[in-house]
């Protein structure tokens, strides 16, 4: 967002089981947070492993509501306003934001301006690096090297795996 994207795809892969949790309120939910956040169009594919009791999941979010989700095979699409996200961007709290809607066409759903609102100074931490976290540039090791990477991270105790 911060150099000028307005949709953001995220594709994704897992594997789901029947003793396995089940997390597609709390991907929705973050995803549909970061388009709001962001004020861009997110796109989510997550497709599962091969014999997974589900072949994949797929939502799409704009910044200012849900436009679609699909949960079994096929194709889902959504039109996106490019106008309007740069609407909500470049558009600061006012008089007219402030008052109550006259009707459901006056309602806004994202408040404009919001993304430079942002406290970067307080982000240090939250970018900083942990021991305990999966170090996701396995990649410059070789492909293999994640299960190097995955036994090390399975060592701390809150991950029993």
């Amino acid at each position: 967002m911060l150099k000028g994207a307005q949709i953001i795809l995220a594709p994704g892969r897992g594997t789901r089981t029947a003793d396995r949790c089940r997390p597609t309120e709390n991907w929705q939910i973050i995803a549909r947070a970061r388009a709001a956040e962001n004020a861009v169009y997110l796109v989510m594919n997550q497709t599962m492993h091969e014999g997974a009791p589900s072949r994949g999941r797929t939502a799409i979010f704009g910044p200012e509501f849900p436009l679609g989700t699909l949960t079994s095979e096929g194709i889902l699409i959504a039109d996106f306003d490019l106008d309007r996200i740069d609407e909500i961007r470049n558009r600061y709290i006012d008089e007219e934001v402030l008052l109550p809607p006259r009707t459901d066409a006056d309602l806004i759903h994202n408040r404009p301006g919001q993304v430079y609102d942002r406290r970067p100074e307080l982000y240090g931490i939250l970018a900083e690096p942990t021991e305990q976290a999966f170090n996701y540039k396995y990649y410059e090791n070789g492909l293999d090297s994640y299960k190097e990477e995955y036994e090390r991270v399975k060592r701390f105790n809150y991950w029993k795996g």
